[in-house]
């Protein structure tokens, strides 16, 4: 199941490449975010297919294997998301999305590298990588608390479960750190990850996309209800 999935990832990867070569002028920085969940997948894939090299590396490889997909993939995917998927919710550009998105991606992916190598083999670096991501998710918090306000943030439900998913993201990072000192279970980090970041983080990003994809063209009053509904 590895190897059939590794293949359809490469396959999707250089779709993407191709498309971006393909290009008129330079492409939305948030394709490079998504091309590199994609790295970060196969990387992950490739650790599972390393198990039947070498069995004895079984708990490296799993921990290795979950941080990459957790936060390699998801996380990276969301977080190349989110700086326009919230603007999109409340109405309003936000100018410094794409430069956060051009500047951020870098610093990013190595904190994921660190934080799943670290995991897998020595957790100083995998708090080193930690700190780097929350910084990234602290600055984006900043960055919509000055472009839209926080009460107007808070007011709308997709904007909110947007802004706790990213929260959530930071509690994650957070306890991850505390687990490698030994403090903290990683079971429940895992249940936190998926309360306090994906449910809120689909959640929020559905009930603006559903109305769009029930009602594509021309905005009309049911798709706006429907949103106002969900949100």
């Amino acid at each position: 199941a590895a190897a059939v999935n590794l293949v359809f990832a490469l396959i999707l990867l250089v779709w993407i490449v191709r498309r971006i070569k393909r290009c008129l002028g330079m492409p939305h920085p948030g394709v490079r975010w998504y091309g590199a969940a994609l790295v970060l997948l196969a990387l992950a894939l490739l650790s599972v297919l390393a198990l039947a090299v070498w069995p004895e590396y079984w708990a490296w490889l799993r921990r290795l294997h979950i941080h990459l997909n957790t936060l390699g993939l998801v996380g990276l995917a969301a977080l190349g998301t989110l700086p326009v998927l919230l603007p999109t919710a409340m109405g309003k550009p936000d100018p410094q999305a794409a430069v956060w998105l051009r500047r951020r991606l870098w610093p990013a992916l190595a904190g994921v590298v660190l934080l799943a190598t670290g995991a897998a083999i020595s957790w100083p670096l995998a708090v080193a990588g930690a700190a780097i991501l929350l910084v990234s998710a602290l600055g984006l918090l900043g960055q919509w608390g000055r472009c839209f306000g926080l009460r107007a943030l808070l007011a709308d439900g997709v904007s909110a479960s947007l802004m706790a998913a990213v929260a959530g993201l930071m509690l994650v990072l957070a306890a991850g750190a505390l687990h490698g000192m030994g403090m903290v279970d990683g079971k429940r980090i895992l249940l936190v990850w998926g309360c306090g970041f994906l449910l809120p983080l689909v959640s929020g990003a559905l009930s603006q996309l559903l109305p769009v994809w029930r009602w594509p063209g021309p905005t009309i009053p049911a798709r706006q209800q429907m949103r106002a509904t969900l949100a």
